[in-house]
């Protein structure tokens, strides 16, 4: 299988790059620094990852120098003097074109695995690498990562959330339950104190209507009364008679003040006879006369408009050569170009004008017909006239009714005014002499103390009613609750449908619960496994297992003579073996389909005997696997691609 990367102002490449390589073997690509290497490498992780959607990987993107990071201004691989770059890798049946922009924005049109980052890349600051370096056993990460686990604890996080939010419904049923039956007990003892105090109110009100005043008292009382309500009557009437009249003086004023009105129609009309008189003193012989003149004047600069386009056609026949005639005189010579153009301009100039003086004289003509045609209009005008001057004596007439009429009404309206100020000065004396009699009503204290009492009774009772409509709301509101934006309206069905689900709930958690440690341990198994067979492979005899912990996922190394040995404790040449024999662990446990191994000098920097045992061995998988391994190492000389 052959693969071929494209790539374009990648790194410090301005314009376009072509490299080929062969499956099946391991390629080392070496060279000095700044040779190019990084560029390839680069763009083949670029292009088999992305796109990168786990932050974990997004943050491994940022490290290796492929993504842009947080702070950064531009994209890494991008050259500092584009805008855009481009890498294609070509390879069986795939086709991956990716696009970057300066930016950040990166396009492909097929998506990678972003799972390439910890599994397919052999390089000192891969994240494996780097737990072994700094000493860290805690992989946990790598079989959430390389499995569905982290995508089962997303979802269990939810479920975690949704059960949470059941119990606080539980408990707000609970709450409101125990709410209700508080304000059901508050309401029947408010309901009992309330029907106490109607009957007592009751009782008052007898007291108060079986109260026997003064006889005397109630007879004047009585009879002002009558006499009050008579002269409130009659001052009604008076003062709605009076009204009517001033209704009907409001509108005859409309007829009287039509002063700008009557100005209007004598403008209209003197326009109207002036317009009359003018088409008398015109005569039609005189206007027909003058149309005819100034249709002689509009054809003649017809003519002439047409004889000068006519030269103007001519003109522009004429071809531009040795020995040309002039269309118009005839006479032979060298035409020029120039001489052509001026001729044509200058017809167009009279053409032009001829143009504008027939536009002006059809103007004239419009205008002695509208005269015409308005002569014929007289009659039409002067009966406008006689139907105008009619209308206006109309008005004038009906207009010195209305006065007549306003000053009669008003007449009668200054008549009433005495009778109003009697009508008025009645009821004075009549309310006056009330005012007395309750005042002596007043000062009868048994009766007064009715009264108040009372008083202090309807307030008791209106301050129950107001208690009772909220406790009422209160019982309402509480017999509903709303879960999963629906409103149930019955508590006890409510927490029977809430209990359902939370018992739902609870098995899918174990369920994924059970998934999680499924998942975990099914990748780490896998992952041991490999590791496993890679040490036996390689017939390491540093390190007799290298696995983790199924428990805590935890790296645990056992050496030859069976003890357990610390991460932090083992010598760096010993880290960078583990590194390395985890890394091609993590390619074939948990991306093999995809075809290609990257690697920088980790390898080439062991010792030479393993360094030998790695590159053997990764020669026997690649031709095995028919895998693209390619590895980087810096040498002091011009970039050099070997096939080992």
């Amino acid at each position: 299988m052959k693969a071929t990367l494209k790539i374009e102002n990648i790194g410090q490449k301005l314009g376009p790059q072509t490299l080929s390589f062969n499956s099946g073997v391991v390629t080392l690509i070496q060279g000095r620094t700044a040779a190019g290497k990084s560029r390839i490498i680069k763009s083949f992780a670029l292009a088999l990852s992305y796109p990168i959607k786990s932050e974990v990987l997004i943050e491994e993107g940022i490290n290796f120098g492929i993504l842009k990071g947080g702070e950064a201004e531009y994209l890494p691989l991008v050259n500092s003097s584009k805008e855009i770059a481009n890498i294609e890798l070509l390879y069986d049946d795939v086709n991956r074109k990716v696009e970057l922009f300066r930016d950040g924005k990166i396009e492909i049109n097929t998506p990678g695995n972003q799972k390439f980052l910890y599994s397919s890349m052999l390089v000192k600051n891969s994240r494996i690498h780097n737990y072994i370096t700094r000493g860290n056993a805690d992989f946990k990460w790598i079989v959430d990562e390389m499995s569905l686990a982290k995508d089962y604890e997303k979802i269990l996080a939810s479920i975690d959330y949704q059960i949470k939010d059941l119990k606080s419904k539980e408990e707000e049923i609970d709450q409101k339950k125990e709410l209700i039956e508080k304000k059901d007990k508050e309401k029947k003892e408010k309901e009992s104190e309330q029907k106490r105090l109607l009957i007592k109110l009751k009782e008052k009100d007898d007291e108060i209507g079986n109260y026997k005043f003064d006889p005397k008292i109630i007879k004047e009382e009585n009879k002002i009364s009558k006499e009050l309500d008579n002269v409130r009557k009659a001052l009604k009437e008076e003062l709605d008679t009076r009204n009517n009249y001033e209704k009907e003086i409001g509108a005859f004023k409309k007829k009287v003040d039509v002063d700008k009105l009557i100005e209007e129609i004598k403008n209209k009309q003197k326009e109207k006879e002036k317009e009359a008189n003018n088409l008398k003193e015109t005569k039609v012989e005189d206007l027909q006369k003058e149309i005819i003149k100034i249709q002689d004047s509009k054809s003649k600069e017809e003519q002439e408009k047409v004889k000068y386009e006519t030269r103007k056609q001519l003109w522009e026949m004429v071809k531009i050569e040795e020995g040309n005639k002039c269309p118009l005189c005839l006479s032979v010579g060298k035409i020029t170009k120039e001489d052509k153009k001026l001729k044509i301009d200058e017809y167009n100039k009279y053409i032009k004008e001829h143009q504008l003086k027939v536009k002006e004289l059809a103007v004239q003509i419009n205008k002695k017909q509208d005269e015409i045609n308005k002569k014929a209009k007289l009659p039409e005008i002067e009966k406008e006239i006689s139907k105008i001057t009619n209308q206006l004596k109309h008005i004038i007439d009906e207009s010195e009714e209305s006065k007549l009429k306003i000053t009669q009404i008003s007449l009668k309206i200054k008549s009433s005014g005495p009778r109003i100020k009697s009508y008025n000065e009645d009821i004075g004396k009549c309310e006056k002499n009330l005012a007395a009699i309750q005042l002596k009503k007043q000062e009868d204290v048994k009766y007064q103390k009715l009264k108040n009492e009372k008083s202090k009774i309807d307030q008791s009772i209106g301050s129950i009613k107001e208690q009772l409509d909220k406790i009422e709301k209160t019982i309402n509101d509480a017999k509903s609750i709303e879960a999963y934006e629906v409103k149930i309206n019955d508590l006890d069905i409510a927490k029977n449908i809430i209990e359902e689900l939370l018992d739902i709930l609870n098995e899918t958690r174990n369920h994924l619960d059970k998934k999680i440690t499924e998942q975990r341990v099914g990748a780490a198994k896998k992952f041991n496994s490999s590791t496993e067979n890679l040490i036996r492979e390689l017939k390491f005899d540093t390190f007799k297992e290298i696995y983790l912990d199924l428990n805590d996922y935890r790296l645990k190394i056992i050496g030859n003579n069976d003890d357990t040995q610390e991460l932090s404790s083992v010598s760096g040449g010993e880290k960078a073996i583990i590194s390395s024999l985890l890394q091609i662990s993590a390619k074939e446990t948990y991306l093999s389909e995809v075809p290609f191994l990257i690697g920088d000098e980790i390898i080439l920097d062991l010792d030479s005997e393993r360094s030998e045992i790695f590159l053997n061995y990764l020669k026997k998988i690649a031709k095995e696997k028919d895998w693209f391994i390619i590895l980087t190492q810096i040498n002091n000389e011009d970039l050099t691609i070997t096939e080992l």
